[in-house]
C-alpha cells in the first residue's frame, strides 16, 4: 500500500498484480510436496486418526483465527 500511495498507482491492481503468481506458487508448491510425498512416503508420514468429532471440537476452539485466514 504504502508503495501505490508513493508512486499513485492503484492500490487494487498491484493487488490483482501479486494474486495470480501468489495462487500458481501456492498449487506449484502443494503438487510438488504431493508428488515427493508419493515417492518417498517417509517425507510425509500419516498422523493418528481422529474422528470427525474431534476435528469439531478443535475447529470451535480455533474459530477466531479460521475466520481470520478466510477473510
Amino acid at each position: 500500500m504504502i508503495y501505490g500511495i508513493l508512486t499513485q498507482q492503484s492500490i487494487g491492481k498491484l493487488f490483482l498484480a501479486g494474486f495470480i503468481p501468489g495462487v500458481l506458487q501456492a498449487i506449484f508448491y502443494i503438487v510438488t510436496i504431493y508428488i515427493r510425498c508419493k515417492r518417498n512416503p517417509l517425507l510425509g508420514p500419516r498422523g493418528p486418526k481422529t474422528s470427525f468429532r474431534e476435528k469439531v471440537f478443535i475447529f470451535k476452539g480455533h474459530m477466531e483465527s479460521s475466520v481470520l485466514f478466510i477473510f
